[in-house]
């Protein structure tokens, strides 16, 4: 995830074996930033999908509903649902503890 938009490569081959060498990995997140950071910083959450996950629990699950009627977006938060791990490449610096929290965390 970069840039409140989602992106996804297989990590695991069929027999569960990582499927990526050190180098690969590297390239797929460096594209995934560089791809990501192409969208200027005024249209990224038009169709930022992880904004809705900071709702509460009710509304997120009543706009998560509406979106599962649309075949693309069912099979894009299936790819979610079943992900072995999300990872962050946001390029927030927090300067303590208590400023990390508050990036991460939602009231």
């Amino acid at each position: 995830m970069r840039r409140g938009q989602f992106y996804w490569f297989d990590a695991l081959d069929s027999k569960h074996r990582p499927c990526l060498t050190e180098r690969a990995l590297l390239s797929n997140l460096a594209a995934i930033i560089a791809d990501a950071d192409r969208t200027p910083p005024n249209q990224v959450a038009q169709s930022a999908v992880g904004v809705l996950s900071t709702e509460r629990r009710g509304t997120w699950a009543g706009h998560r509903a509406g979106m599962t009627k649309d075949t693309g977006n069912a099979m894009c938060l299936d790819v979610l649902d079943k992900a072995l791990f999300v990872v962050c490449l946001d390029d927030a610096k927090p300067e303590s503890a208590s400023e990390m929290c508050s990036n991460m965390l939602s009231e």
